[in-house]
């Protein structure tokens, strides 16, 4: 259920990024390289229960994990 709430969420963010022109989408390349990375997390089935259950509990569960990784990169 996580995947494909993710997965719907990348796949507006791709769709966001398509409409832009192409210095806009430059700016943003590091932002679809951790979603990217984000999203194969999840596909990878590398986090743990309980952040699944905390994933699951959010509205945009792409965009938490994206913001955390800024936080922390």
């Amino acid at each position: 259920m996580l995947y494909e709430r993710v997965q719907a969420e990348y796949d507006c963010f791709i769709e966001e990024l398509l409409a832009l022109n192409q210095e806009q989408q430059s700016s943003r390349i590091h932002e679809l390289r951790i979603k990217t990375v984000v999203l194969e997390l999840i596909v990878n089935e590398m986090y743990t229960d309980s952040e699944l259950e905390y994933l699951l509990l959010q509205d945009e569960p792409l965009r938490v994990l994206y913001e955390m990784f800024i936080k922390f990169i």
